[in-house]
């Protein structure tokens, strides 16, 4: 019995990986490989295949100095995916007499059915595979040899052009198996190929005609954005024009309201020195007036209603003027500043 617990090796890619390569090395002498369904393992043992194995779990066996390699190759996984011809096929159409062109598109599916062969055939010196690289890498192949199979298909059936798209799915069946002799020498096996759709030149021209279509109402769509936006920025140009007309409005009310009120004291200033008013004495008799009122006032207990109006200069307001709080004497009858009556 060995004193070293024995290490499985299985298959370690991922979801994508078609093809995933584990590398033996020293530490690996007491080692086992799975081969479980749906990958093979082919064990390369010096740069050349020793064997395959599948359904079963393999003793490695370890010598100084070998480079053994274990391929675990996925032989079940389909990989589908679409395709469409990248030029036009010509030819004559025996009904018509004219010379025609086609393209056509549609779907494909094949997997690895032999992994020895695809590994030495397709693999190389790459330690993974993908399905990703198998469609990128099999495609070209299929098509440098397709349309000489189609023009095959058309002109054994005596197909006229006008019955193509009627006949897509005996066309797609009849070069299957044309397709999947051009993939057998690499290991691959083309499961399905189907047409989906003959393009012509009248399809072409319809679809030129949609674009244009389309590009002409995004243009309009475009203009009609661009006129809407102007209009928006001019009639925010005019608010704000208005706005500012607004303020250039109140603000001209304001400085003829104050000149208003300058001329008004102005004049009745000058009509009280006109008439020859001694300022002092007008104000010690207005202050009088309120000193008497006050004291009636209080003396008989009534209170002042609402509607009874007495203005009262008060004693903390004494050196301001109460229209525009500008600093008064006791000698003003006028604010200097305000030029209102201040008692």
């Amino acid at each position: 019995m060995s004193l070293f617990k024995e290490k499985i090796v299985a298959f370690g890619g991922n979801n994508d990986d078609l093809v995933w390569l584990y590398t033996a090395g020293s530490g690996d002498k007491n080692m086992s490989v799975l081969a479980e369904t749906p990958n093979e393992v082919v064990h390369v043992k010096n740069g050349g295949v020793t064997a395959k194995y599948s359904g079963q779990k393999i003793k490695h066996k370890y010598i100084r100095n070998d480079v053994d390699k274990y391929f675990f190759v996925n032989v079940k996984k389909p990989c589908q995916t679409n395709w469409g011809t990248n030029r036009r096929l010509e030819y004559k159409d025996d009904e018509s007499g004219r010379i025609v062109s086609i393209g056509a598109n549609g779907t494909i599916g094949f997997l690895i059915f032999d992994s020895v062969l695809f590994l030495e055939q397709v693999l190389g010196n790459r330690g993974s595979y993908t399905v990703q690289n198998l469609t990128d890498e099999m495609l070209p192949k299929i098509f440098v040899e397709f349309y000489n199979h189609l023009l095959a298909v058309i002109q054994d059936g005596k197909l006229a052009y006008d019955q193509l798209d009627s006949k897509l799915k005996e066309i797609g069946e009849q070069l299957l198996p044309k397709m999947d002799s051009i993939l057998n020498k690499y290991g691959v096996r083309v499961e399905e190929f189907l047409i989906m759709q003959f393009v012509k030149p009248e399809d072409l021209k319809d679809r030129a005609n949609r674009l244009a279509s389309e590009n002409e109402r995004f243009n309009e769509a475009l203009l009609d954005t661009d006129r809407t936006i102007a209009i928006m920025q001019k009639q925010e140009g005019i608010n704000a024009q208005g706005m500012k007309m607004e303020l250039d409005k109140a603000g001209h009310e304001a400085a003829l309201a104050k000149i208003e009120a300058q001329t008004k004291s102005e004049m009745e200033k000058m009509d009280y020195e006109t008439k020859g008013v001694n300022y002092r004495e007008l104000r010690e008799m207005d202050r009088e007036d309120v000193r008497v009122i006050g004291e009636a006032a209080a003396k008989v207990g009534e209170a002042v209603t609402p509607k009874d109006t007495v203005v009262v200069i008060k004693t903390e307001n004494k050196g301001k003027c109460p229209h525009c709080e500008s600093e008064i004497t006791e000698k003003d009858i006028f604010c200097p500043t305000c030029k209102k009556k201040v008692i």
